[in-house]
């Protein structure tokens, strides 16, 4: 008897979206965390706050400059993952398209 929980792989059954654009994914973490302690930095010195905004806004102009360089093109997937992931589901639907039809094959040839 299996003792999992259901939950556990929602991201299998499609719940939960494969390719990272939830609430959750650590980037927004990292964004808001970094902003936070932007503000708190500006809120003691002004000077000091000024140059933590110009590092915040140096490291937000690299990760738009990388976004950009390497995103996929229109005609390419996503990810390499999700291409993956559609993949193995095209081919677990063949197999078991395959298998019905092999069932239904074996149950007409039994009957008389």
């Amino acid at each position: 008897m299996s003792t999992m929980n259901p939950t556990k792989f929602a991201a299998f059954k499609g719940a939960i979206p494969l390719d990272g654009d939830t609430m959750f994914d650590p980037k927004w973490f990292v964004l808001s965390f970094s902003l936070g302690a932007f503000g708190l930095i500006l809120n003691y010195d002004l000077q000091l706050g000024i140059a933590a905004g110009t590092l915040l806004g140096l490291a937000g102009l690299l990760y738009l400059w990388m976004w950009l360089r390497f995103a996929p093109g229109p005609d390419e997937p996503k990810s390499e993952r999700g291409a993956m992931v559609e993949r193995f589901q095209l081919l677990a639907r063949n197999r078991r398209k395959a298998r019905q039809k092999e069932l239904s094959a074996q149950s007409r040839s039994e009957t008389p």
